[in-house]
């Protein structure tokens, strides 16, 4: 199952390319939960690590030449010195540290992104073995699970696991339908593909999902407030701010990428929201009761 509603790219539909490389680039173009490709990480470590070897030999070379120099004008004038052997030492070292530094980069950015999920892997190989289209040596990198990657994997992680949920219970109820009344079942159509097993959502089933992580969210959010305004005790009161503190801060480390000071900043900021509005409760209880 992918999440999310599909890019327009084509009307076409994915059956309609030939069987093989085309249909199976069409089937990766269609979500971003299927550009799932490997990032190499053995391979990168290798060349990274035969690369800072090279330096460290240029730089122990460079660091010999220097001790043997007679001259030595040549080491405080850099203008002058005439050693080519040094001139090209120093010329390989600001070649091979600029290809190091293009290196660390790249696998920095390649490492960072996220792994593939499980669920979309098992997809993409059930609809391999379904269809044969792709031999099974260039499939192969779909075993190498903890090794792959997904392109795109910048999504909201709450808005993906609401997806992920109204996927499940979609496919609970067309599974219980087509027990129960085989006949009654309407097979689900998509303008992308005609293959049942391929689930994506739609953009209203996106957006349906989208208002109800916000309405969860509202809800974690008022709830508490709406419990204090209930409460008269103390004791209980800062049980409920912390508690309510706590599930917030939980939610955020979960389903965001935040840093554990923007974390904090943020249970601190709602603990204060919430003790504000006692307080503020209390103070108009007091001038009701004065009245």
């Amino acid at each position: 199952m992918a999440r999310g509603g599909e890019k327009k790219r084509s009307c076409q539909k994915i059956e309609e390319y030939r069987s093989g490389y085309p249909q199976f680039t069409a089937l990766l173009s269609a979500h971003e939960a299927f550009q799932n490709v490997r990032r190499f990480t053995r391979t990168r470590m290798r060349l990274l690590l035969l690369k800072q070897d090279e330096i460290t030999m240029l730089e122990e070379k460079l660091d010999t030449i220097d001790s043997k120099e007679d001259c030595a004008l040549f080491l405080g004038c850099s203008r002058r010195d005439n050693n080519t052997e040094r001139q090209q030492v120093v010329q390989q070292l600001s070649t091979a540290l600029t290809e190091y530094d293009v290196m660390l980069v790249q696998n920095h950015r390649v490492l960072s992104l996220p792994s593939a999920k499980q669920r979309d892997l098992n997809n993409l190989k059930k609809w391999i073995k379904g269809t044969a289209s792709i031999s099974r040596q260039e499939s192969a990198y779909l075993e190498s699970e903890e090794d792959l990657i997904n392109l795109t994997g910048s999504r909201d992680i709450a808005l993906t696991f609401v997806e992920d949920l109204i996927g499940d219970c979609i496919f609970v109820i067309e599974r219980g339908i087509r027990r129960i009344s085989p006949s009654g079942y309407i097979k689900r159509r998509h303008k992308l593909t005609a293959d049942e097993h391929i689930f994506l959502l739609g953009p209203r089933l996106s957006t349906f999902c989208r208002i109800l992580t916000t309405w969860v969210a509202t809800v974690v959010l008022l709830v508490p407030i709406f419990v204090l305004s209930h409460i008269s005790n103390s004791a209980w009161r800062l049980v409920t701010i912390a508690l309510s503190a706590g599930l917030l801060l939980t939610i955020v480390s979960i389903f965001t990428k935040a840093r554990t000071m923007e974390i904090f900043t943020a249970g601190a900021s709602y603990a204060a929201v919430l003790v504000v509005f006692t307080s503020a409760n209390d103070n108009f209880n007091l001038i009701s009761s004065g009245a």
